[in-house]
């Protein structure tokens, strides 16, 4: 058995040379290492013409006023900007499915396409992937909305996979909602009824936001918003920091797995009430430093209205602050 076994290694080692050196021998004589097959057989770069891919190109085009918004990207950057009309633009990686865009019953709907080689290219591929040309690829895929400056909404529904997402004017929508995987989010002031943000792996920076509720859920990435004037206010948070200051809020909810929070009260903690945790960190208010439990070495600080405290934060890895504002 151990000769037998020894036999195959030393084949299967030959082959492994004489394979590298037809490997070589192809490759100087100009050759390509890599091929791909489907349904009409096995390609090699020098028999296949390569199909040439264009950005899928949107220009300006003046737009109906619309009330909803439903965009669903996967790379390109989305930017909502404030101008004199409503108007869309685009232009989407050519290496993508035909993107769908339609605008009726007054709601605009984009969604970028899948990539096309992972569909109707190849079934199976090996090296380098000689067939998609980079050249051809949008350097920059984007997507830009305009609406003018008192432009109402009612559903915003904003999803992106890899691209960042820019709202660069006030937002005016009753419910807003936007996912975001790989990417940072950042707007301006909001007004509306409910706005829910879901952060993956980005960043997230808001200005005034001003409604009934606010839900923010961040697994790892910075959130920084302006002053809250929220019914509701919840942040969950895994791994990132948070920062936020207070003006009208009946609740407010923070709870972080790893990572600081800053608040700053508007008006004082007694106006608000406060019960602050840290499991392992500091905790510091404008009477001081909270001394840490000495044996359990968490540290609580509570300070309550007579219908107790509104502004709650719990962490257990993460120092907490909290400031107060004139």
């Amino acid at each position: 058995m151990r000769k037998f076994t020894a036999t195959v290694m030393v084949a299967a080692a030959a082959a492994i040379a004489v394979g590298g050196v037809l490997f070589g021998a192809g490759c100087a004589m100009g050759g390509s290492p890599g091929f791909y097959y489907d349904g009409d057989g096995i390609h090699v770069k020098e028999r296949t013409a390569i199909p040439q891919r264009e950005d899928h190109v949107q220009a300006y085009t003046k737009l109906s006023p619309v009330k909803n918004l439903d965009i669903r990207l996967e790379n390109a950057d989305l930017t909502i900007v404030q101008g004199e009309e409503w108007a869309v633009e685009y232009v989407l990686d050519g290496y993508r499915a035909e993107p769908e865009y339609r605008t009726e019953n007054q709601t605009l709907t984009i969604r970028e396409g899948e990539w096309r080689g992972e569909n109707d290219w190849h079934i199976f591929s090996f090296g380098p992937s000689w067939w998609r040309d980079e050249s051809a690829q949008s350097a920059s895929p984007y997507v830009k909305i305009t609406i003018p400056k008192d432009g109402a909404l009612e559903q915003v529904m904003l999803e992106n996979e890899y691209g960042d997402i820019f709202v660069e004017k006030k937002l005016l929508a009753k419910e807003v909602s936007i996912y975001a995987e790989c990417g940072a989010v950042e707007m301006g002031d909001w007004e509306g009824d409910s706005l829910l943000v879901e952060e993956a792996y980005g960043c997230f920076t808001a200005g005034r936001l001003k409604g009934e509720s606010l839900i923010i859920s961040s697994e790892s990435g910075e959130v920084k918003t302006g002053a809250l004037f929220v019914k509701n206010a919840d942040f969950q948070m895994e791994y990132g920091d948070l920062s936020a200051t207070v003006e009208e809020c009946a609740r407010v909810e923070v709870e972080n797995e790893s990572g600081s929070v800053t608040l700053g009260l508007v008006g004082g903690m007694e106006r608000f009430g406060v019960s602050l945790h840290t499991d392992w960190g500091t905790i510091r208010t404008p009477d001081g430093y909270v001394e840490a439990d000495e044996m359990e070495g968490n540290s609580d600080f509570v300070r309550k209205k007579d219908d107790g405290a509104s502004i709650r934060i719990h962490t257990e890895y993460g120092d907490i602050r909290v400031r107060e504002e004139a």
